[in-house]
């Protein structure tokens, strides 16, 4: 949606980490915008939009020329913090501010209202000014940060998240998140990152995740040409076509090899 001359405002609540309850989705009467929000368990990491809209500011802005200012409410804490940004800055690191911003000028001074994790956006600004904080992801962060990237179409930093994703599986599914909300897309990546044997190693005992991962590691497989599945007659045991040659697969009912069908 364009946006037209100084002090302009532009509200939306972006992804942020806080207790579980059903999530709602609304559609501004300038803009349909599309939310993802699943219900958690112990706690909920929600991507997605309740609202967006653009409209003149009704008071001039206090960011400087070409500047933005951007006002994170958090409404679970019930605080709010201003952050001072240059727009070329947020629409290099933050590719969903594009459409909305389409029609400021870079000169333009831009007030921008998100109901966010304080916290969450807070790192994500350190980020947009040092992208070396990316070296401090871990287990107990990468889940926000990843549903908040992607949501805002932080490119760069989704990959560095997957990256840290893929390498502490095993401690991120222990935490007390509902990994449900991770768009399906961004499980289809983290599943590539996988080896087939490399799944088997995850220790989900709640299959927060890993069911979905083997899901869409079985259909990358099958949609790779000369993938097949076979099913033993016998034993019903699925295997696949290098499974064929003999002894490489023993028939569970004690034959020499499975019988394919």
């Amino acid at each position: 949606m364009p946006v037209s001359g100084p002090g302009a405002l532009v509200s939306g609540r972006l992804p942020r980490r806080r207790p579980s309850r059903p999530g709602t989705a609304k559609e501004s009467a300038k803009e349909s915008v599309a939310k993802e929000v699943e219900e958690g368990s112990s706690q909920k990491v929600s991507a997605g939009l309740d609202e967006v809209g653009c409209e003149k500011a009704s008071e001039p802005t206090t960011a400087s020329s070409g500047g933005t200012v951007i006002h994170v409410i958090d409404d679970v804490r019930q605080i709010r913090r201003d952050f001072n940004c240059q727009q070329s800055l947020l629409l290099t690191h933050m590719k969903y501010f594009e459409a909305c911003l389409a029609g400021v000028s870079r000169e333009d001074e831009v007030e921008i209202s998100v109901h966010c994790d304080i916290s969450v956006f807070e790192w994500l600004a350190d980020y947009m000014k040092d992208p070396q904080k990316a070296e401090s992801l871990a287990a107990s962060n990468v889940v926000s940060m990843l549903i908040s990237s992607d949501f805002l179409q932080m490119h760069q930093l989704v990959d560095k998240c997957l990256t840290v994703l893929h390498r502490s599986i095993n401690d991120v599914v222990k935490l007390p998140l509902d990994l449900a909300c991770l768009p399906n897309r961004i499980v289809a990546r983290l599943a590539a990152m996988f080896r087939d044997d490399e799944l088997e190693d995850v220790q989900d005992s709640r299959d927060k995740l890993l069911s979905r991962l083997y899901a869409h590691k079985l259909e990358e497989l099958l949609t790779q040409n000369g993938n097949v599945l076979y099913c033993c007659t016998r034993c019903q045991c699925l295997f696949s076509e290098t499974a064929l040659l003999p002894d490489l697969h023993a028939c569970r009912q004690k034959r020499r090899s499975c019988k394919a069908n």
